[in-house]
């Protein structure tokens, strides 16, 4: 994939600890701990490197900050460290299944923080329609990667885009499946049920609306890896 593309050699910087379970769904309380035991580095594939990280995706942003990149950085001495997701940024919340909400996701917050400070937040608010927040969501998508490297410790970060993960499903199925058969909620928030739209305009509306009372840019990063919720 990625290192094929540029004729790099994959190497494996982290090892991951038999016991370790998954985290995404673990009370906020016990996350940290047990994402700090969840990987080991092997320092001789990470001294002195350039060390790039592929992730499926990134949704709170505590995983590349917490078990990825801090780790890496306390018990190696990497040249530098850059992220990739092989998902385009996450905008918007899931009531499917997988139940995250806006007032979770980095994207979101980083986006909030940005419109606070170019001062266009009372716009991305607006009627509680999700045009304004999707149009600013992909207007500010480059914007929204380097503020994530810069909180996560990272010298950069990069999404994939919806056109190429468009293109891989099309390779990957051959063509019998399209990005069409797919629900793209929480990348673009068009919802397929009229009970999920529902759900994201009211969501949407209200954590606006809170992110719109909040103090400084500062303030409002520093709260994107507060405690969250627990599921």
């Amino acid at each position: 994939g990625y290192a094929d593309t540029l004729e790099l050699k994959v190497r494996p910087a982290l090892v991951k600890t038999r016991a370790a379970g998954r985290t995404f769904l673990t009370p906020s309380e016990r996350r940290k701990e047990e994402m700090g035991m969840k990987y080991g580095v092997l320092r001789e594939f990470v001294d002195g490197m350039h060390v790039f990280l592929y992730d499926d995706s990134v949704v709170r942003g505590t995983t590349s900050r917490d078990e990825i990149v801090n780790k890496i950085k306390r018990e190696s001495s990497p040249e530098s460290i850059h992220l990739r997701s092989s998902f385009p940024q996450i905008h918007s919340s899931c009531p499917y299944g997988i139940d995250f909400h806006m007032s979770e996701l980095i994207s979101f917050k980083i986006l909030a923080a940005i419109a606070k400070r170019k001062s266009f937040i009372g716009n991305l608010v607006g009627d509680g329609t999700k045009n304004q927040y999707m149009h600013h969501a992909f207007k500010y998508k480059d914007g929204i990667d380097d503020e994530l490297a810069r909180l996560i410790g990272a010298v950069s970060v990069f999404h994939q885009t919806l056109e190429g993960l468009a293109e891989a499903i099309e390779i990957t199925f051959r063509g019998n499946l399209t990005l069409r058969d797919f629900c793209l909620a929480c990348i673009n928030g068009e919802y397929p049920t009229q009970k999920g739209e529902q759900l994201y305009k009211e969501e949407l509306k209200r954590v606006l609306r809170a992110s719109r009372k909040g103090k400084s840019l500062e303030s409002m990063l520093r709260r994107a890896y507060e405690a969250t919720p627990s599921q």
